[in-house]
């Protein structure tokens, strides 16, 4: 008889994992049993791909639903669905089929015991892909400001309009070029907002070391721009600096 002590049993982790496939059991129902609430009609056994992190994922999980058709082009203007099967990953589930299709569209909050079986996982690049698409999806151009907002924020080193892996990203969910137009108009508010000596200070030794020229390209502000940060800059140092004479900056 052999016997060990409890140190010998590691207890496993059943929550379901970001990234991960499962066929599910419950969540979808067909044509002729669905109900209001119900989720989007489906095959009863469609799978979905797990876009929640580990930590959330004991009782209730995100998912967004899977197809093994990649959707109709829309006819007289009208969206279906499927449309938004962007995302295409090789096949997950059928042998029948070649390549298997994440909809952005379908994002689901479901019970973690509707998880049936796990059958796949993806890497964190096809999550974080699809968690982009569908947060795009439900943004206007005003809801994609305050995104790049808080994500210059968050990265205040990166250049987002350089980017061209975001830009295209972006580009192709809300408009051609919206991510240089946002950042431009960002960088501006973000200058012409001054709103301390200090902040003038520092303004006014930028314009000094170089030309009125550098000074805009910096900031990629436009004429009246330019004029209203001086004028903001002006005011504070005029107040509080001493030595300070308003026609000490011009151009």
């Amino acid at each position: 008889m052999y016997r060990f002590g409890e140190g010998c049993i590691e207890e496993y982790d059943t929550r379901p994992r970001r990234g991960e496939i499962y066929i599910t059991d419950g969540v979808f129902k067909p044509m002729d049993e669905k109900e209001d609430g119900d989720y989007t009609i489906g095959k009863v056994n469609r799978p979905v791909l797990v876009i929640s992190n580990d930590e959330h994922n004991e009782h209730v999980v995100r998912v967004l639903a899977l197809s093994t058709s990649s959707g109709k082009i829309p006819e007289e203007g009208r969206i279906p669905i499927s449309a938004y099967r962007e995302i295409e990953i090789p096949s997950v589930c059928s042998s029948r089929h070649d390549r298997t299709y994440i909809d952005t569209y379908q994002t689901l909050t479901v019970n973690s015991s509707k998880l049936r079986k796990c059958i796949a996982s993806v890497s964190k690049e096809v999550v974080d892909t699809a968690v982009c698409l569908s947060t795009l999806k439900a943004l206007d151009k005003t809801g994609v400001k305050t995104l790049i907002k808080l994500l210059m924020k968050e990265q205040a080193t990166a250049d987002l309009s350089e980017d061209e892996e975001f830009k295209d990203l972006v580009n192709t969910t809300v408009g051609t070029n919206t991510v240089e137009k946002i950042v431009k108009s960002i960088n501006s508010e973000i200058v012409c907002n001054v709103t301390s000596l200090q902040e003038a200070q520092d303004y006014y030794k930028e314009w000094l070391n170089g030309t009125t020229d550098t000074f805009r390209r910096k900031y990629k502000l436009t004429k009246d721009q330019y004029q209203t940060i001086k004028t903001k800059c002006i005011n504070f140092l005029t107040a509080s600096a001493e030595g300070f004479n308003p026609n000490n900056w011009v151009g």
